[in-house]
C-alpha cells in the first residue's frame, strides 16, 4: 500500500513537471523564427508615434521653459506627426524628435542615438587643447604652489585638477594666502584669478574650499541663483476657477547666499573655469558683484548648473533627455552666462584663457553681459480651447489623444481603480482617432475612450456631442426599475398626450427602436463609476433630442396593454429644482401625526436650515431626502446634529506631481511614483440648539459628489442611517481641460474617502437599510423608500422606549 502511494506521488510530480515545461515553452512561440520576432512597419510607426506623443506630453507639463514662455508647443507636435510615417531609419527618427524639440531653443533637451562600443565622437574639449595648470601627477603632490603674483600685480591661485583630498585640505591654506596677499599691500596688487579648470570631468566639488574666503570678495550680501521646477497640486482647471483648490506652480529652492566678511579684498576677481569645472554656488553668487567675473575656457557644458533630468528610451535605441529645472537669479534672469568665453587654442599657442583672465583682472572692464528676463512666477496651464476647430485634422486629433492620456496619467487620482492598462487604452484608440471621419464620430470616439476611466464625473462636451446625445427631453422622466426603463415622473404642466401616459409605464421602444438596444448603445459612451450610475445616466438622457422635436414612445401599462405616444421635447417643461420652491413647505414639512420631519435636501438652502430645525425641534426623527443634488447645506446641518466641538468627516488626497513618472537622472537613478497631499476634513459643532432625535438619509444612484459628501458629514455627525440603494460612487472637486474640437473634458480631481480610509469611489455610500422602488409601487403612487424610512424611525422610537 505504501509503495503504491509513493508511485502515485511520483506520477503527480512527473505530470506537473511536464506541464510546467510546456507552459514555459509556450512563452517563446517564435524562438526558431527571426522573421516572426521583427515588428511590422506599421507597428514600428505606432511605437514611434506613441513615444513622440508621450515625450511631447511630458515636455508640455514639466519643461521649466514652458511654464513662462509663449512657445506654441502644440504646433511642434502637429507638424511632427505626419512625418512619422515618412521616417525609415532610427537616425531619421532621432532627427525628427530633435526637430520637434528645436522650438524650445534649449540645448539640454535633445535626443540622440545611444553610443555603441565601436562609435566615437570628435569633441574638442580641454583634452585636445593645452593642458591647464598642474598635471594630474603634479596635483597629487603635497608641494603644490598655490599662489603666484604676475608682474602686473595679479595674484593667480592654481586650483586646477584638484584631487578630492586637496579640495578638503586646501581651504585653510587658500584663506591664509588670500589674506596675506591683501595684508602685504603689494604696491601694484591689482586683481585675483582663481584658475579652477580641469583636464577631465570628475565629481570633485570645491564648495568647502571657498566657504572661508567668499565673504572677503563681496561688499554686500550676494545671492546665488535658485533652482526652480514645475509642480502641480491637482490639475488647475482650464474652465471655471476653483479658488486655488488645484493649482500649478514653480517649486523654488531657497538660494545660497554669501555674507560680506572683513577685511574686504576689494580688487577685481576672476574665476577661470571650463566645461569640466564643478563651479561652487558661492562663485555664482559673487558674479553679481561689479568687480567679480567668470571667464570660460571654451564652450561650457550643459551640466554646469546641475539639475535633475528625465531620460526617455525611445524606439531604435534613441535616448532623449529633458531638464526638470532651471536656475533663476534674484533679478529674474534665467540661466548662467559667462562674462567672457575664450576660444580654446592648441597647445603650441599657449594658455590663452589664462592670459585673458589675467587681463580681465587687471583692466576690470564693466559688466557688459546681457541676459533675457522672465517672470518669476509661471502661468496656470491653459492649452488652446480650439473652439473654432469642430472637426480637427488627424494630427490635431492625435494631439487630443495624447493630451487625454497625459492628463489622466498624471492627475486622475483614481487611476489605480480603473482596472485597466491606461497605456494599452492609448494604443487601442490610436487607429480610432485616426479614422474618425467627422465631428460627430470624433466626439463619440473621445467619449468612448473616457469610459475606460470608470468615473461618473468624467464627461466630454462639445456641440457635436450634445447634438448626438440631445439636450432637451420630453415631459417625462425615467429610471431603471427592476431592470426596465420606467416612467417615474410626469411634468405638472399640461401637454399633448399627458392623459395617455401613467406612472409606472414601461418604455418598450423609442422612435421604433428597442429601448434596451438604445440604452446599450448609450452605455458605450457614458463614463460611470458603478453599474447603477451607468444605468441612471443612460436612462436620464436616452429620450433627449433637439428643441421642439418629437419623440415617439412605445409603452406598456399596468395591464400589459401596449400603446404609442408622441411627445414634444421642450426645455420649458422642466424648471430648476430651486424654481419650484415657493415656500418653506416645499423644502421641509411634518409627517403626520407630526412625530417625524421630512426635508428635501435638493431644495433646502443654507439660509433655511435654522427654520427647518425650528420646525422639527419637537420631532423624534428627521428624514433627509438626498436622492439628487444638494445646495451646500452639509456643514450647517451636520453642525446641529453633533454634540462634539469638532468632527472628522473624511479624508481627501490631491495628486502632487513635480516630475514625470519613470526614471530621472541625478547622481543616481530615481524612480518616480505618484504622490498625494492628504488631509483630514472636519466640521464644527454648531453653537445653536442641537437636534438629538434620530436621523436617516434617503439615497440612490442620483446622489453624486456633494450629495455623497453630505452623507459623509451626516454619518460622522450622529451616525445618520442610509435608507435606499447605493449612490453613484464619484466624489471630489472636478477639474476640466480642453482638447482640439472645442471639447471640454471633466474628471474627478481628488480622492475622497471615509474617515477610516474606506473607499467611496466606484462603490458609493452603502445603505444601512436597503430598499428599492418597484414598478408596482410606482404605479400605486407609493414612495417605497420614504415609507421604509418612516417605518424604521418609528420602530426605533418604540425600541428606544
Amino acid at each position: 500500500m505504501e509503495f503504491l502511494l509513493i508511485m502515485a506521488g511520483l506520477r503527480i510530480l512527473l505530470i506537473t513537471f511536464i506541464i510546467t515545461c510546456a507552459l514555459w515553452l509556450l512563452q517563446f512561440p517564435s524562438m526558431g523564427s527571426t522573421k516572426d520576432k521583427a515588428l511590422s512597419k506599421s507597428q514600428v510607426q505606432t511605437a514611434r508615434l506613441v513615444a513622440l506623443g508621450k515625450l511631447w506630453a511630458d515636455v508640455s507639463l514639466f519643461h521649466p521653459l514652458l511654464g513662462h514662455s509663449n512657445i506654441d508647443w502644440d504646433t511642434a507636435l502637429v507638424a511632427s506627426i505626419p512625418k512619422v510615417e515618412e521616417v525609415e531609419t532610427d537616425a531619421q527618427y532621432a532627427e525628427l524628435v530633435n526637430n520637434m524639440l528645436d522650438i524650445l531653443h534649449d540645448t539640454e533637451t535633445k535626443a540622440s542615438l545611444a553610443m555603441t562600443s565601436n562609435q566615437s565622437e570628435t569633441n574638442y574639449s580641454a583634452r585636445e587643447v593645452s593642458r591647464v595648470g598642474n598635471s594630474k601627477k603634479e596635483s597629487n603632490q603635497i608641494g603644490r604652489k598655490l599662489c603666484r603674483l604676475t608682474r602686473d600685480g595679479v595674484a593667480v591661485f592654481d586650483l586646477t585638477n584638484l584631487t578630492r583630498e586637496e579640495s578638503w585640505r586646501l581651504g585653510t591654506e587658500l584663506h591664509k594666502e588670500l589674506l596675506q596677499t591683501k595684508k602685504q599691500k603689494v604696491k601694484n596688487f591689482s586683481g585675483i584669478v582663481f584658475d579652477m579648470r580641469r583636464d577631465s570631468y570628475e565629481l570633485i566639488k570645491m564648495d568647502d574650499l571657498f566657504e572661508g574666503i567668499a565673504g572677503h570678495l563681496c561688499k554686500r550680501k550676494v545671492v546665488a541663483p535658485a533652482l526652480r521646477s514645475r509642480m502641480y497640486c491637482g490639475y488647475a482647471p482650464e474652465a471655471k476657477r476653483n479658488g486655488g483648490h488645484y493649482f500649478s506652480a514653480y517649486s523654488v529652492h531657497d538660494a545660497f547666499s554669501v555674507q560680506p566678511m572683513s577685511p574686504t579684498i576689494g580688487v577685481p576677481t576672476v574665476f577661470l573655469i571650463n566645461s569640466n569645472t564643478i563651479v561652487p554656488m558661492a562663485v555664482f553668487a559673487l558674479q553679481s558683484e561689479p568687480n567679480v567675473f567668470i571667464v570660460s575656457d571654451g564652450p561650457l557644458s550643459d551640466y554646469l548648473l546641475p539639475v535633475d533630468r528625465m531620460s526617455y528610451s525611445l524606439p531604435g535605441g534613441i535616448v532623449a533627455e529633458m531638464p526638470l529645472g532651471e536656475w533663476v537669479y534674484p533679478d529674474g534672469h534665467v540661466g548662467f552666462v559667462a562674462d567672457k568665453i575664450v576660444k580654446p587654442r592648441r597647445r603650441a599657442a599657449g594658455d590663452n584663457a589664462l592670459k585673458e583672465a589675467i587681463l580681465f583682472a587687471k583692466s576690470a572692464p564693466g559688466k557688459t553681459r546681457t541676459k533675457s528676463s522672465y517672470a518669476i512666477s509661471g502661468t496656470e496651464t491653459a492649452f488652446p480651447k480650439y473652439q473654432d476647430m469642430p472637426y480637427p485634422s488627424k494630427p490635431y486629433r492625435l494631439l487630443a489623444l495624447f493630451r487625454i492620456w497625459s492628463v489622466f496619467n498624471y492627475f486622475f487620482p483614481y487611476k489605480y481603480l480603473m482596472g485597466e492598462d491606461w497605456d494599452q487604452v492609448l494604443l487601442d484608440f490610436i487607429p480610432r482617432f485616426e479614422a474618425a471621419k467627422d465631428a460627430k464620430e470624433y466626439g463619440l470616439v473621445v467619449s468612448e475612450m473616457l469610459t475606460h476611466t470608470h468615473d461618473s464625473h468624467v464627461g466630454a462636451g462639445s456641440e457635436a456631442i450634445w447634438e448626438y446625445f440631445g439636450s432637451v427631453g420630453p415631459p417625462v422622466h425615467c429610471r431603471i426599475i427592476e431592470g426596465k426603463p420606467v416612467i417615474t415622473e410626469i411634468c405638472e404642466h399640461s401637454f399633448a398626450g399627458k392623459t395617455e401616459i401613467g406612472l409606472g409605464d414601461i418604455v418598450k421602444t423609442v422612435n421604433q427602436v428597442d429601448a434596451g438596444a438604445l440604452l446599450s448603445e448609450r452605455y458605450k459612451y457614458i463614463p460611470a463609476s458603478t453599474p447603477q450610475s451607468l444605468e441612471g445616466k443612460a436612462v436620464e438622457e436616452f429620450l433627449q433630442g433637439e428643441e421642439d422635436t418629437t419623440v415617439t414612445l412605445g409603452l406598456e401599462d399596468g395591464q400589459g396593454k401596449l400603446k404609442t405616444v408622441s411627445l414634444r421635447r421642450q426645455s420649458s417643461y422642466w424648471h430648476t429644482v430651486e424654481s419650484t420652491v415657493t415656500s418653506d413647505g416645499d423644502m421641509f414639512k411634518l409627517i403626520e401625526p407630526g412625530d417625524l420631519g421630512y426635508c428635501d435636501l435638493r431644495k433646502l438652502t443654507c439660509n433655511k436650515v435654522a427654520n427647518m430645525f425650528e420646525k422639527f425641534k419637537n420631532t423624534k426623527g428627521i428624514i433627509f431626502d438626498m436622492r439628487g443634488y444638494p445646495n451646500g447645506t452639509l456643514e450647517e446641518i451636520a453642525g446641529r446634529l453633533t454634540l462634539k466641538e469638532y468632527v472628522l468627516a473624511g479624508k481627501h488626497s490631491k495628486p502632487v506631481v513635480s516630475r514625470p513618472f519613470g526614471t530621472t537622472k541625478r547622481n543616481f537613478l530615481d524612480e518616480v511614483e505618484p504622490m498625494f497631499e492628504t488631509s483630514l476634513f472636519f466640521f464644527m459643532g454648531s453653537s445653536s440648539t442641537k437636534y438629538t432625535g434620530k436621523t436617516v438619509m434617503l439615497i440612490d444612484d442620483r446622489a453624486i459628489s456633494q450629495a455623497e459628501q453630505t452623507g459623509l458629514f451626516l454619518k460622522a455627525a450622529n451616525d445618520t442611517r442610509f435608507v435606499g440603494s447605493a449612490t453613484t460612487g464619484a466624489n471630489g472637486t472636478v477639474s476640466r481641460f480642453y482638447i482640439p474640437g472645442g471639447i471640454c473634458i471633466s474628471f474627478t480631481g481628488e480622492i475622497i474617502c471615509h474617515p477610516d480610509g474606506t473607499q467611496l469611489q466606484r462603490r458609493g455610500l452603502q445603505p444601512d437599510i436597503p430598499v428599492k422602488p418597484t414598478i408596482a409601487g410606482i404605479r400605486a403612487g407609493k414612495d417605497e423608500v420614504l415609507e421604509k424610512a418612516i417605518e424604521y424611525l418609528r420602530a426605533e422610537t418604540v425600541r428606544k422606549k
